[in-house]
């Protein structure tokens, strides 16, 4: 197929994309397609000696659960004495003990199957999975598909009331516009508002900026920061954000190293502890660097 035009008062002939092929057959466009930058982007497939693995990794425990007085005493093979602050806590706080050995004592299949179908009733479900450790869990989601996961989505995840997030971001990272704009987003009536920053180190002020902002529009409204994942948990530990988000809980590492002895103890373990026990990615530097000083961010105008 040809095309032709008028260019300079001369004929020039043009031919057609899909005229001009390679050998191989493949047309302009689609070696031009290959060729952008986003198509130089590889898949990551599984390499479970590098911890990049989604389920049945090498070095995940095998699912298990003890109960004894009320009290859980074994989690996913590990007895109480050799529970870290994140056992500890998923023990004491996260299973209910009285239902904890009939959860588990059921297939994860069976479980997954529960989950999504219409047929069983969401409160029993949740019953249930309110007795499931961490490693049955993941057996349970291993046996899911793409669209039994949204079925099971659909079917638990039950709001009493409709409730949105709002952004409050500020290209000045000015506290008192942050303040402010987190105050009109309560007062508009959502229920909860994220902040990111521009300067990292500006972090912490953006954090209480938006968490009095919008106190003062609504009390209640719960405030996050999205920011990198140690200084996100840092923020959630001293109380400047309601909750840290997209935390990773390297969970295959040996939390019991030397390191971590004194972190092991349900004893109010300081950051640094809490960086060397499951949490890698905690920083310390995370406070405004001696340039972001107080005074030199710029005026409100208007």
């Amino acid at each position: 197929m040809a095309v032709y035009r008028r260019k300079g008062g001369r004929r020039r002939r043009r031919r057609d994309a899909v005229a001009v092929r390679e050998s191989s057959g493949r047309s302009e466009r689609a070696r031009q397609r290959e060729r952008q930058p986003v198509r130089s982007d590889t898949t990551i497939h599984e390499w479970p000696e590098a911890g990049l693995v989604l389920f049945h990794g090498p070095a995940d425990p095998e699912a298990s659960v003890r109960v004894e007085s009320g009290r859980i005493v074994e989690l996913d093979g590990r007895s109480e004495d050799d529970f870290d602050s994140l056992d500890r806590f998923i023990a004491r706080h996260a299973i209910d003990p009285e239902v904890a050995e009939e959860a588990m004592a059921l297939p994860p299949l069976e479980l997954a199957r529960r989950l999504f179908d219409p047929h069983t009733d969401a409160s029993s479900v949740r019953r249930l999975f309110g007795g499931l450790t961490p490693a049955r869990l993941v057996d349970v989601v291993s046996e899911l598909d793409v669209l039994e996961m949204m079925l099971s989505a659909r079917k638990m995840r039950l709001r009493n009331r409709v409730a949105n997030q709002a952004h409050v971001t500020n290209l000045r990272d000015h506290p008192a516009l942050l303040a402010a704009d987190a105050a009109e987003a309560a007062l508009r009536g959502f229920a909860e508002v994220e902040t990111t920053v521009g300067v990292a180190g500006l972090t912490p002020l953006n954090a209480v900026a938006v968490l009095i902002g919008s106190q003062v529009g609504r009390p209640g409204v719960l405030t996050q920061a999205a920011v990198e994942e140690g200084v996100n948990l840092r923020l959630a530990m001293k109380g400047l954000v309601s909750y840290a988000e997209t935390l990773s809980v390297y969970g295959n590492e040996d939390r019991r190293s030397a390191d971590c002895q004194s972190a092991a103890a349900w004893k109010a373990p300081s950051l640094e502890e809490l960086a060397g026990c499951g949490h890698r990615m905690v920083t310390r530097n995370w406070l405004p660097k001696p340039g972001y000083a107080t005074g030199t961010l710029p005026p409100v105008e208007g």
